[in-house]
């Protein structure tokens, strides 16, 4: 099961047409790590600018917003 950030990363990714393999190879990660970013409840800040740069999508921004009107 995904969770509310590694399924909005799972999403980006898609859209643009990103395999994970594809995107690991840009994020210079290994695979089992992205897996995991995409089912934690919890992800490494420093990776989450990395993906955010990678796919140009700023979840920061994303993530508070849903979080904050859900509050």
């Amino acid at each position: 099961m995904y969770s509310k950030i590694g399924n909005l990363i799972w999403k980006e990714m898609k859209t643009q047409g990103y395999t994970q393999l594809q995107l690991t190879e840009k994020l210079d990660v290994p695979g089992l790590k992205l897996s995991q970013v995409f089912k934690s409840e919890k992800i490494d800040v420093y990776l989450l600018v990395q993906i955010s740069g990678v796919l140009k999508r700023n979840f920061f921004s994303t993530w508070i917003l849903k979080n904050w009107i859900s509050l």
